[in-house]
């Protein structure tokens, strides 16, 4: 059923503002509009507070996310390493929830430093993670470069060219390989590689007879290798390989040290909400209307909470001037709806029509 509405108007001390934040806040009953504009008033929007908490939002948020890696990262390794993993879990079927009263959430900034000092560990670990993982990209796509010359038995930097003399290495169609013989005949030495992959040639030539080799090479889609490395491609390849293991190693020894900050996991979850709501308690603070000295709020509270809140505000240390007051024609009321358990469920269904 939809809910009689009284409108809160309210007068206070700019100095005293967020305090009366939390004081409504506290009151779960009330709904800060935005204020209707009064000449010689303004709306203050604290942005760089709202900043802040964004910023401390986003490192949170870098927690939950690199937890939950080292989560499956240590759960997929944890029986090789002979580790016995738990995942600390937070909710979940027969999980009793953790709760906090309002001043117990209030004072969630005590946790700040214990949770922002894991911050710090964790993303020192991630820094290391993503330079092992850059470091194994660029050994990956060094093998990936070798990969069509390993069955060349020779050092890459061999196939070097003299004043007169052509020395190349490249790949070619496997399809051409018969025209190795019109090479020879062009008075050419040529050297095969081959695995069931590719084929690859090493040509040696006079460079007086490069105008009768290049066209057979053209149509042998002949691919010239421009690498030039002191080393076999295999023993490269192989190489790269190893330090690839050893890095996903490390990496995983990473998560495996990251996992033991999982019991943060709670208070970061913790301080997050905090966060949030004191970004929405600024926003709401922005539809105030503010001189140099004072601030007007409007809000809206449902009928039968009025009283309480009346109470609240009175029994205040804050210096407030206010009325509570049933609507009157102009007023854009907000809609209300309480609900038993039975009908709670269709609510979502009548707000896409619009409320009464």
């Amino acid at each position: 059923m939809v809910s009689d509405m009284k409108k809160l108007l309210l007068f206070g001390n700019n100095s005293e503002k967020s305090a009366l934040m939390k004081i409504l806040h506290k009151s779960g009953c009330v709904e800060i509009s935005l204020a209707k504009k009064v000449d010689n008033t303004s709306y203050v929007l604290d942005e760089n507070r709202i900043n802040e908490y964004q910023k401390k939002l986003s490192q949170l948020e870098f927690i939950f996310e690199f937890l939950e890696s080292a989560q499956k990262v240590v759960k997929d390794n944890a029986k090789a390493k002979n580790f016995e993993y738990k995942p600390v879990k937070t909710s979940g079927l027969l999980i009793p929830k953790m709760s906090l009263t309002f001043e117990e959430f209030s004072k969630s900034q005590e946790v700040e430093n214990e949770v922002f000092e894991t911050i710090d560990r964790l993303t020192k670990y991630s820094e290391e993670i993503i330079a092992l993982r850059s470091e194994n990209a660029k050994y990956q796509s060094l093998a990936n470069q070798l990969a069509p010359y390993k069955a060349v038995k020779a050092k890459l930097k061999s196939f070097k060219s003299t004043k007169h003399v052509a020395i190349i290495l490249g790949s070619i169609n496997m399809s051409k390989l018969s025209l190795i013989s019109l090479l020879e005949e062009k008075g050419a030495y040529v050297e095969v590689y081959q695995d069931e992959q590719n084929v690859n040639i090493a040509v040696c030539y006079l460079k007086e007879n490069e105008q009768d080799i290049i066209p057979i090479l053209t149509d042998m889609e002949f691919a010239n290798c421009s690498l030039a490395y002191d080393d076999f491609a295999l023993d490269m390849i192989n190489d790269s390989t190893r330090r690839i293991e050893e890095n996903e190693k490390k990496i995983i020894d990473l998560y495996f040290e990251a996992i033991k900050d999982e019991k943060v996991l709670f208070n970061a979850q913790r301080l997050h909400d905090f966060y949030a709501l004191e970004i929405r308690k600024v926003e709401c603070e922005g539809y105030t209307l503010s001189t140099n000295t004072s601030y007007y709020l409007e809000g809206w509270v449902p009928a039968k909470n009025s009283e309480e809140l009346n109470k609240v505000l009175e029994e205040s240390p804050l210096a407030l001037s206010y009325i509570i007051r049933d609507p009157v024609d102009g007023d854009d009321v907000p809609t209300y709806c309480e609900n038993n358990e039975v009908v709670t469920p269709y609510e979502s269904v009548t707000n896409m029509f619009s409320s009464p």
